[in-house]
């Protein structure tokens, strides 16, 4: 009994450690976190996070992770009855994310990190959630017609760099702080791509 007790104090802990190393990160990005910082919000000594993360580029890459999957869950909110109203669906969770999670998409889309899946070979084994989800659009407005056959992994990562790159603009304080006219770029930078696409 003793012993799983133990076991769930050491998974709370990890899981207070994450929870801190997010706060830190929301408040300052990648600058913002440091292991005595972190350490200080929970109340342990920054030793103590060691036994956990091996240094600051493993808390961080457990931070990513979790920005991750929350992209991964605006992405899924994407509905519509056609491949291409799904992709415009797709097209605003995207832009929301940006607008929502700065620091995360700062980190996870734009940072230069180790581990980061490389195109073709990480996105052609499928190891990315949050592409596949755009790709299978795609693909499927392709197989149904809407969009005229091609590569379907460049042409999403067409879609996809142009997103980012209107994100990195909007990060970067080229649109002041109109949150629409972000959307409303994004929306119509898609538009011209799927009629060029389109069959």
């Amino acid at each position: 009994m003793r012993q799983r007790g133990l076991r769930v104090n050491i998974v709370n802990l990890k899981q207070r450690i994450l929870s801190a190393a997010r706060e830190c990160f929301r408040a300052g990005g990648v600058d913002g976190v440091s292991m005595r910082r972190v350490a200080q919000r929970v109340g342990v000594s920054a030793t103590a996070i060691y036994r956990y993360y091996r240094d600051k580029d493993e808390l961080l890459e457990a931070v990513t992770e979790e920005g991750f999957a929350r992209f991964e869950e605006y992405l899924r909110r994407a509905a519509g009855a056609t491949p291409l109203e799904r992709l415009r669906s797709i097209v605003l969770a995207y832009v929301d994310f940006a607008i929502d999670h700065p620091n995360h998409y700062d980190f996870i889309f734009v940072a230069a990190r180790a581990n980061t899946r490389q195109f073709p070979r990480d996105f052609d084994e499928r190891r990315s959630v949050t592409f596949e989800l755009v790709r299978e659009q795609v693909a499927e407005g392709m197989e149904c017609g809407q969009l005229a056959p091609d590569d379907a992994p460049e042409a999403t990562l067409t879609i996809w760099a142009t997103l980012h790159g209107f994100a990195a603009l909007y990060l970067a304080g080229r649109f002041g702080t109109d949150d629409q006219r972000f959307r409303d770029l994004s929306c119509r930078a898609i538009e011209r791509l799927l009629s060029g696409m389109a069959a």
